[in-house]
């Protein structure tokens, strides 16, 4: 916001812009994916947290899945599915504005059917993963992302309020301290 001030010697003189919005308007993508990110590697950590913990809403499973994976946790086979929990950041376009969305879950791997079948449970079927066929029978619906999502519902807006918070404060003393 430029002013001028009252003239001297019969010219106006220009009054610095302190506020320097543009520079800020500019650097808040930036400011937005650092607490995006924040956000999914929390709630990558709570479902992480979520699967060691188990739920005691989730079924119990089959003594046959038992016996073939040596372990009677849901969501546990080979650890390999700890490892395969990422967050993605992405804009969407809305109404001229490009609001941040970032996406937790399992993505291009063949866990990520596996995933989706215990998080919404199947009648049972059979598809051919990693060389081998897989068939199954009835897989109870196991909520795990969704659960987490519901759960940490209001610790995620706090915890973007606090960030996006912590994120200005630092900008604002940075370029204006």
């Amino acid at each position: 916001m430029a002013a001028t001030s009252p003239r001297r010697s019969g010219s106006p003189v220009a009054a610095r812009d302190i506020n320097n919005i543009p520079k800020f308007m500019a650097d808040l993508p930036g400011i937005l994916d650092r607490v995006a990110q924040k956000v999914g590697d929390y709630i990558a950590g709570r479902i992480a947290d979520k699967i060691t913990m188990q739920d005691p809403s989730w079924e119990p499973l089959a003594e046959s899945t038992i016996r073939q994976k040596k372990s009677s946790k849901a969501w546990v086979d080979t650890g390999e599915i700890f490892a395969l929990i990422s967050n993605t950041l992405q804009s969407v376009q809305v109404d001229g504005i490009n609001p941040k969305m970032i996406q937790v879950g399992i993505f291009d791997h063949e866990k990520a059917l596996i995933a989706q079948f215990l998080e919404y449970g199947t009648n049972g079927g059979s598809i051919v993963a990693g060389g081998r066929m897989h068939s199954w029978n009835h897989i109870p619906e196991r909520p795990l992302f969704r659960l987490v999502f519901d759960e940490e519902r209001e610790n995620i807006a706090n915890m973007i309020h606090t960030e996006l918070g912590k994120e200005i404060d630092a900008y604002l003393v940075k370029y204006f301290g």
